[in-house]
């Protein structure tokens, strides 16, 4: 290999990467490995973030539900707390 061919081959490299990678065509394989990894999140993020959301507003709940079988004074207590007006 001689100086200039070593020198270009980023350019070569950063050229390739644009064309295949970046700047790919819709029935390669790169689109559809792209396609599949976008289901793919929407598979695996969907079900987390619906779970999360509902285990986000069912903690009070369960606390209050909860508690009372672990330490029966607590429980009457929270229960007081919770209801308590001022």
């Amino acid at each position: 290999m001689s100086i200039p061919s070593v020198l270009a081959a980023p350019s070569y490299l950063w050229n390739v990467y644009l064309r295949y990678l970046w700047n790919y065509d819709s029935n390669s394989w790169v689109a559809a490995i792209a396609y599949a990894f976008r289901i793919w999140a929407i598979f695996a993020i969907f079900p987390t973030l619906v779970l999360g959301l509902l285990v986000s507003n069912l903690v009070p709940l369960m606390v209050i539900l909860i508690t009372p079988f672990f330490l029966p004074n607590a429980g009457r207590d929270l229960l007081r707390h919770c209801t308590h007006t001022r």
